[in-house]
C-alpha cells in the first residue's frame, strides 16, 4: 500500500489502537476511514506536536505485564536520543491518567510484576554525558521507588521469573563489547558479571532459561550476529549468522527467535545454527514484535499475522516517516512507529509523527512505475492547489493538481532521498 501525506515533518501523538470496546477511558477516539483498513478505531492518549513521544525501542515491550499501563519516553524539545533531557511516563489505561516518573532512559518492564526499570544518566566532566548511571526500580502498584544498582549503562530485560535484570557496563568499550551483568531484583543487590558474555540488546527468553545477545559482525556470511547463552553466561552458541541478520525478538511463548523484515519465520529456541529456519505465516511484517504471550500473534508497523492459520492482514498505516538530507544518517528512533502488542493481544501501541485524523492522505495509483513530472494518485482531495507532499522520505513540490494528479513536480526538496512508486509513501 502506497500513500501520500502533506505534513512531512510534523511530530504527533502516541497512539493506542483499541481492538476491544472494554477500555474504560474518555481519551480522544479517532476513526481512520482513509486508511482503507478494517481497524476498529484509534485511542489517542497524548497529542502535543512540540514533543516526541516514543513507546520504547522497537523490540522491547511498552505495556505492563497486566496490560494496565503503557510506558513511553518523552523528548521535550530535545534531540532524539538525548537521555539527559528525556522523561519517562506511564499512562494508566484504567484511570486514564498520565504519571511522570522523572528523567530517565531505556525503560524495561518486568515479566510478571508491574515493575518498571529505568536508567538515570548523570552528566560527567569533560563533555562525558553518560559516565555515572543509576538503575531505578519503580513498583507501579505500590508506588515504591528505589535504586537497584549503579554503574550500569544499558539495560536488557528480566528473565522469565523476574529474579534478575540484565544490563551492561564498561564505558571504555563499544556498545557491542560492553561487559554483561545480571542484577538480582532484591533489596541491596550485588551485580554479577557474566564472564565472556558481551553484546547488545541482551534479551532473556520469556519462558525458557536462554538469553540472546546481538553482535554486529559483517566480515563473513556465517559469522554470528546473535549468540545464545544459558542464563549464567555459559554454553555460548550461534543463534543467527550474518546472512540472516535483522531485528529479532522472541515470540510471546518463547519457542522461536523471530527475525523481522520479510516473511514471518523463526529459529527454534532449541535448534541453534546450523538448523532450519521455519516459515510461520504467509504474511510479511517489517518488525519482530509479539502480540500476546501465546505465540500465536505477530504485529508489524502495518500488519498483523495469525501464526495458527498462517494468515495476515493490514490493520492500519501509522504514516510515520522522517525526512532529512541524504548526507545525514538519521537514527531509526526518528521515524519508526515502533508497534507493540499488548500482553493480552487486544491492543497495539504505536507512535506516529503524522496526524491520522486531520491531515490529507491519498494513495499512489495502481500501475504507477515511475515519478517524473506527474504523480498519479487515487485522489488529490484535501491537498492544497499548490504545495508539497512526502513520498516515503522524499519531499516533492508541485504547482498544480487535477482530481487524480500532482503536476509540475520539484523533486528531492531539501536534498531528500529520491522515491519511485514502489514501497510506502506519505
Amino acid at each position: 500500500m502506497v500513500s501520500l501525506a502533506i505534513r512531512p515533518l510534523a511530530l504527533a501523538p502516541l497512539l493506542i489502537l483499541a481492538s476491544t470496546a472494554a477500555v474504560r477511558a474518555k481519551r480522544d477516539f479517532l476513526q481512520t476511514p482513509r486508511q482503507r483498513t478494517s481497524n476498529l478505531g484509534v485511542w489517542r492518549t497524548t497529542n502535543d506536536p512540540s514533543i516526541r513521544d516514543y513507546a520504547n525501542y522497537h523490540n522491547t515491550q511498552c505495556s505492563s505485564p497486566d496490560g494496565r499501563y503503557v510506558c513511553y519516553t518523552q523528548y521535550g524539545g530535545a534531540r532524539p536520543g538525548d537521555t539527559l533531557t528525556a522523561t519517562i511516563h506511564v499512562h494508566d489505561l484504567f484511570k486514564d491518567e498520565d504519571r511522570e516518573l522523572g528523567p530517565g532512559a531505556g525503560p524495561r518492564w518486568a515479566r510478571t510484576h508491574n515493575w518498571l526499570f529505568l536508567l538515570r544518566y548523570h552528566r560527567g566532566t569533560g563533555g562525558r554525558q553518560r559516565r555515572a548511571t543509576d538503575v531505578f526500580w519503580v513498583d507501579l502498584d505500590s508506588g515504591a521507588r528505589s535504586v537497584l544498582a549503579d554503574g550500569i549503562e544499558e539495560l536488557g530485560e528480566t528473565e522469565a521469573q523476574d529474579r534478575w535484570l540484565c544490563g551492561a557496563g564498561g564505558s571504555q568499550r563499544s556498545s557491542s563489547q560492553r561487559r554483561i551483568f545480571r542484577i538480582p531484583i532484591a533489596p541491596q543487590p550485588t551485580s554479577e558479571e557474566l564472564p565472556g558474555m558481551t553484546g547488545i540488546q541482551r534479551m532473556p527468553n520469556p519462558r525458557h532459561p536462554i538469553i540472546f545477545t546481538r553482535h554486529d559482525h559483517r566480515d563473513a556470511p556465517f559469522e554470528a550476529t546473535r549468540h545464545w547463552f544459558d542464563l549464567d553466561g555459559s554454553n555460548r552458541r550461534i543463534a543467527v549468522p550474518t546472512v540472516q541478520k535483522c531485528h529479532l525478538r522472541w515470540l510471546g511463548n518463547g519457542e522461536f527467535l523471530r527475525p523481522g523484515n520479510g516473511k514471518i519465520r523463526g529459529r527454534r529456541r532449541n535448534e541453534p545454527f546450523p538448523s532450519n529456519v521455519h516459515f510461520l505465516a504467509t504474511a510479511g511484517v517489517d518488525g519482530a514484535i509479539p502480540c500476546g504471550r501465546s505465540g500465536r500473534w505477530i504485529c508489524g508497523t502495518r500488519t498483523v499475522a495469525d501464526l495458527c492459520t498462517g494468515d495476515g492482514w493490514y490493520y492500519i498505516d501509522p504514516s510515520t516517516v522522517f525526512c532529512g538530507p541524504r548526507s545525514k544518517e538519521h537514527h531509526a528512533h526518528s521515524y519508526t512507529a515502533a508497534p507493540k502488542g499488548s500482553p493480552d493481544a487486544t491492543r497495539i501501541c504505536f507512535a506516529p509523527n503524522y496526524d491520522l485524523k486531520d491531515d490529507a492522505l491519498t494513495h499512489i495509483a495502481r500501475g504507477c512505475r515511475r515519478i517524473d513530472n506527474v504523480l498519479h494518485a487515487e485522489s488529490t482531495g484535501g491537498f492544497p492547489a499548490t504545495g508539497s507532499l512526502v513520498a516515503r522520505r522524499e519531499v516533492v513540490g508541485y504547482t498544480r493538481k487535477t482530481a487524480n494528479t500532482f503536476e509540475d513536480l520539484k523533486r528531492q526538496l531539501y536534498d531528500t532521498k529520491p522515491h519511485t512508486c514502489s514501497g510506502t509513501a506519505q
